[in-house]
């Protein structure tokens, strides 16, 4: 094996170095690894085989030589240096055919092994394409086996190195499809545990799982087809945010002319139903003929949802509604906020312990929408701080932000509807 400092150009290469070294070094680890990914293997002393990545058995690698002219062996070896071996290819972005399991099956029957296990890697959930006997897995499930065990320091490592090879991917637009990774909460319990990178690929994973939640499409009528953000921007400022579509937005020219479902990520989570400036006149309509009675009442439905399937779970979650007035000099600069009222739906309804009853809060709310001059924009949802609301920093987070979101239901039936759907 090279030394763990000495690393690769291709980033596959580099990701392959960093899970087979933690093998390698971690011999407890390697025999866990066999035991629940090799069958073969499980009969083998993991103290007792050899690990190697980019080159063939009983060869020393030449340093010098080029990784492209690697590409026609194994990207990794573990061996018993007699008749046993495993020999993987690793993808991400590349297609995987059978043929070079074949060939890599082949390699290693002229080197004299008789029994031999052919293993892929791969970016996508869906099976790989490999030959007959062969098996396959991804990598965002080897991250996740690796994340079970907190006790090995070589474990730990090699995820954290997942983690910062694609959040660098994913930054330099270097990812087809596909991930690395699996969400596992959001790690953001202070201010300084923040970075860019790192919250585009928590947003990304996040965002991935979301749009594949059933209770979204049949409930809420998201349409999981229409993609988000062009791009993640936000380098200057201390938050991420992306968005999922309804499918009354199918084919419109702008997605702002409907509500959407919006999800922004920094040391808070915001769940938020958006309410743009350009919303639709027949939605606009519908809410505005509601009269500030109707609008109240549409709150406190809300307000019951999340007190029953959020605040239960986590109490120190914030229901709230924010109105927000922004200007863009650039379309990809961080705006300026000229306005921004900002509250807890509680306060616009009586009898919310420890919440003060303030009614004005909603009445201005509504006001600003149906009597707007500006560029307005609402939305209501759910704010979680991290540091206050431990399920934000689990896989369980997620279930929390669509329940956030199905809490809105009523406001987005107003959109359904009045589209027919």
């Amino acid at each position: 094996m090279r030394n763990i400092f000495d690393q690769y150009r291709h980033a596959e290469n580099r990701l392959t170095h960093a899970f087979f070294t933690a093998l390698d070094r971690d011999r407890t680890l390697l025999a866990s690894f066999l035991q629940q990914f090799v069958k073969s293997g499980r009969s083998q002393k993991a103290s007792e085989l050899s690990v190697s990545v980019q080159t063939i058995p009983g060869k020393p690698e030449e340093p010098e030589q080029e990784e492209n002219d690697r590409r026609g062996i194994p990207d990794a070896w573990i061996h018993n240096g007699e008749d046993w071996c495993v020999v993987v290819e690793v993808k991400i972005n590349a297609p995987l055919t059978a043929d070079q399991i074949r060939r890599h099956v082949r390699i290693a029957q002229k080197l004299g092994f008789t029994r031999i296990t052919a293993l892929a890697i791969t970016a996508h959930s869906t099976p790989a394409k490999t030959s007959e006997g062969a098996i396959s897995t991804t990598w965002s499930r080897l991250y996740r086996w690796l994340r079970s065990h907190p006790g090995s320091i070589w474990a730990q490592e090699a995820a954290e190195y997942f983690e910062a090879l694609e959040a660098r991917m994913i930054n330099d637009e270097n990812f087809s499809s596909g991930t690395l990774t699996e969400f596992a909460g959001f790690p953001f319990r202070k201010t300084s545990d923040y970075s860019y990178l790192e919250g585009r690929r928590v947003l990304k994973l996040a965002m991935a799982s979301l749009r594949n939640d059933n209770r979204l499409v049949n409930e809420l009528g998201m349409d999981p087809t229409i993609p988000g953000r062009g791009a993640i921007t936000g380098r200057d400022e201390d938050r991420v945010w992306d968005y999922l579509s309804l499918r009354t937005s199918k084919g419109a020219e702008l997605h702002t002319q409907h509500p959407h479902i919006t999800l922004g990520l920094g040391t808070v989570v915001d769940t938020m139903i958006t309410i743009p400036n350009s919303i639709n006149r027949q939605f606009r309509r519908t809410l505005i003929d509601l009269g500030e009675r109707g609008f109240r009442d549409l709150i406190g439905d809300i307000l019951a949802q999340m007190e029953s399937e959020v605040l239960s779970i986590e109490p120190l979650a914030t229901p709230a509604l924010r109105a927000i007035q922004r200007r863009y000099p650039t379309q990809r600069s961080v705006p300026f906020i000229d306005s921004i009222a900002e509250f807890d739906l509680r306060t616009g309804l009586p009898g919310k312990d420890p919440i003060k009853y303030q009614p004005e809060w909603l009445t201005a709310a509504f006001a600003a929408f149906s009597k707007k001059k500006s560029n307005l924009q609402i939305q209501i949802g759910v704010k979680f701080e991290i540091d206050r609301c431990p399920t934000m920093m689990s896989e369980s987070a997620l279930d929390l932000i669509a329940r956030s979101w199905l809490c809105c239901k009523s406001l987005i039936d107003y959109e359904l509807v009045s589209h027919g759907h």
